[in-house]
């Protein structure tokens, strides 16, 4: 079926996603919302880790009706049956495959299964996404969309012409970011935060760089070292005890304030760059896989540091197929510090300074 074509009913039900990554989701956020608004209900699908991120993500005075479904975690999976008996209940109008992901990183897993619930479950429902994604020819509705807008601004046109609607600017971000951002507006408790996960193998940068950055900012700057317990322990087993270094394990609500009471941000291409531009923090992003051009957008906060001098870059796949992950190599401690001071010489604020 053909844009044209499509007749979607209102106060429809939309099953909506899937996702994977905390920033694609915090960028379709305000989509959804805008949707629960129309009176549509929405069952909104996501991976497991994104569960605790939901507790924190406010969807408005209408999030009565959106509900989560999880995903299995592979597909197929031991989880498969019971992801069944929760869609069973439902009776969407339509069957909504956001386009989150850069064409060469998207899955074709999602479309398949989505596909296969329709023909099994949905029987009545529509499949709308964008042409440009894998297994596209399965959609009822196919969207022309620009896979290199900004995340939120893919999504808004997207689902708008899934819609049928007249597509004007995308609503603002959940609250919770205009809450917790006002940590920005009081004194800066830390100089540096430095996220050192990644959800794939090839986006994380090599332990003994780790190390030395932290060495190397920690001197002068107050550094705290953010992520898992499994990604701190080795970073912290390979430091001496210094005052101006402290390690954060926490929710991520906490993780979240953590990072908008800094004065720069350092990440990988993960969620908590996402977080970082969304909450106006200065932050520097570390790429090799994956090419910043096609993921961040024109105005953002996001500093992105990305050698493009291997052959294979960029290959977007989760798992380096070489002997090491040379692209993330290729980004010494010594450029990610010479970026961080740079950024911090230009602010016009003090460490432990009231902005205000």
């Amino acid at each position: 079926m053909t844009l044209q074509k499509a007749n979607v009913v209102a106060n429809r039900t939309i099953v909506y996603g899937a996702f994977k990554g905390f920033g694609d989701l915090l960028a379709a956020a305000p989509t959804i919302i805008s949707e629960l608004e129309t009176g549509s209900s929405v069952a909104l699908l996501v991976f497991p880790q994104l569960l605790e991120f939901l507790k924190i993500l406010d969807f408005g005075a209408h999030a009565a009706r959106l509900s989560i479904i999880s995903l299995p975690v592979a597909f197929p999976g031991k989880n498969l049956g019971g992801f069944f008996r929760v869609a069973a209940k439902l009776s969407p109008d339509l069957i909504w495959i956001s386009p989150h992901a850069v064409r060469r990183a998207a899955s074709w897993k999602i479309p398949l299964l989505l596909w296969c619930m329709k023909k099994i479950l949905w029987r009545r429902a529509l499949i709308a996404g964008a042409v440009s994604e894998p297994g596209s020819w399965l959609f009822d509705i196919r969207i022309p969309i620009n896979r290199h807008l900004p995340l939120l601004q893919r999504e808004w046109i997207g689902f708008s012409l899934a819609m049928r609607r007249s597509s004007s600017s995308p609503p603002k971000l959940p609250s919770f970011v205009e809450r917790i951002a006002k940590n920005r507006l009081r004194s800066s408790a830390h100089d540096v935060v430095f996220h050192v996960g990644a959800s794939w193998n090839s986006k994380k940068w090599p332990l003994a760089n780790c190390v030395d950055l932290v060495e190397r900012l920690s001197a002068d700057l107050r550094v705290v070292v953010l992520g898992l317990l499994e990604e701190l322990r080795p970073i912290q087993e390979g430091l001496s005890p210094h005052p101006n270094i402290v390690f954060a394990i926490g929710s991520i609500e906490e993780a979240v304030i953590t990072i908008s009471q800094s004065r720069v941000l350092i990440t990988m291409d993960s969620g908590p760059m996402h977080f970082g531009d969304a909450l106006n923090v200065a932050t520097v992003s570390l790429f090799g896989p994956t090419n910043p051009s096609e993921i961040l957008p024109s105005f953002t906060t996001v500093s992105p540091l990305y050698e493009e001098k291997l052959s294979c870059q960029p290959c977007w796949n989760s798992r380096c197929i070489q002997g090491a992950v040379y692209c993330m190599e290729l980004l010494s401690p010594a450029m990610v510090e010479q970026k961080v001071r740079t950024i911090l010489r230009t602010q016009t604020y003090q460490p432990g300074q009231n902005r205000n």
